[in-house]
């Protein structure tokens, strides 16, 4: 048998502090390995603070052990989020979803460590852990969603477009507004 080099930092359970390694690790390999545009490890005050909510961010990210209470296409979302603050490449985002994988998700991955690429990655796990019934428990609360007599209208809408977004991420402004119209108090609709 022939040793592979392995580093230690990709194999066991990845705590935090080893992931905001690597991650700060591939960062830097990006910016110095750009060539279309020149870039420099943050050093101005913005890219500072920005770095620093994005590891506080990282940190508090809850791990996805694909159960029912942590939904994957949160989970994706937040990763996207969190990825933003740095202008992360492909490579860095796969690097923070696969750290934050536990349990059955992180089994899950030991066996499709093929997928190399975030947006294989992203597909494969959406596919494996959003609930058949899901899709269907949020249209029935879509359908079913009205305004309470108590509640405001940006409570309302807030809520409206967050089932929205979680039933359909790509779901058109007409649609939304739609479901929002459909729900709305009767004394707010206007007369046409």
């Amino acid at each position: 048998l022939r040793s592979i080099d392995i580093d230690p930092e990709l194999t066991g359970n990845l705590l935090t502090k080893t992931s905001e390694r690597i991650v700060k690790k591939l960062t830097l390999e990006s910016l110095n390995n750009t060539t279309e545009n020149i870039q420099t490890i943050p050093t101005n005050m913005h890219d500072s603070a920005m770095m620093i909510c994005y590891r506080e961010c990282l940190s508090n990210l809850s791990k996805f052990n694909g159960s029912e209470e942590y939904k994957i296409l949160q989970f994706i979302s937040n990763i996207e989020r969190i990825g933003k603050m740095i202008d992360a490449n492909e490579n860095i985002l796969h690097c923070m979803c696969t750290a934050k994988l536990d349990g059955e998700a992180r089994r899950w991955y030991d066996d499709n460590m093929s997928l190399t690429q975030w947006e294989q990655l992203k597909f494969a796990l959406l596919e494996r852990f959003t609930r058949c019934d899901s899709s269907s428990k949020l249209f029935e609360q879509l359908k079913e969603r009205k305004q309470k007599t108590d509640e405001t209208i940006t409570s309302y809408y807030d809520a409206i477009i967050k089932l929205c977004h979680e039933y359909d991420p790509s779901m058109s402004q007409k649609m939304i507004i739609s479901w929002l119209e459909n729900g709305i108090k009767d004394s707010l609709k206007i007369p046409i």
